[in-house]
């Protein structure tokens, strides 16, 4: 058992905090180490962290939506105008595997993130359910230099 002066809020040992009357035995008065202020500064920490976590994930989720429509905006619109003027050819340097890359994000990737509710975990499984997809961001990278060449 601590000594009174290392408790908390035992600025006077003879009386002790709670109304003691000096000679404090009983351990009921006493849960260490987590008294009462810090079990709620646990759990205000806990909700502040699951609040942070929340955000976090609508951000997320925004962001990916938000990444659906631009993709489909350059899909719909850039692949249009290219094969109305015959430039398939060209499309498929520009592009690349854009339309691809869209498809996988509209109809598998975000779908499921929807169905997640909001839940990290679940989030994060379909992170790790699509991770050999990912390779198709990589070959728009890798051939990222055909499309500079084309416009240069």
């Amino acid at each position: 058992k601590k000594p009174a002066s290392q408790r908390p809020d035992s600025s006077n040992s003879d009386s002790g905090s709670f109304g003691s009357s000096g000679s404090d035995t009983s351990q009921s008065r006493w849960s260490w180490p987590e008294d009462g202020k810090a079990a709620a500064h646990s759990a205000d920490k806990a909700t502040g962290d699951d609040k942070k976590l929340k955000l976090v994930v609508e951000e997320l989720l925004k962001s990916e939506h938000d990444f659906v429509s631009g993709l489909n905006f350059v899909v719909r619109q850039y692949t249009a105008h290219l094969m109305k003027h015959r430039l398939w050819t060209v499309s498929q340097t520009l592009l690349g595997n854009v339309e691809e890359i869209f498809k996988f994000h509209r109809e598998l990737f975000l779908p499921d993130l929807l169905q997640c509710g909001g839940d990290p975990i679940k989030v994060a499984g379909v992170f790790l359910k699509y991770r050999a997809k990912y390779d198709l961001h990589v070959q728009y990278c890798v051939n990222k230099h055909k499309t500079e060449a084309v416009y240069s």
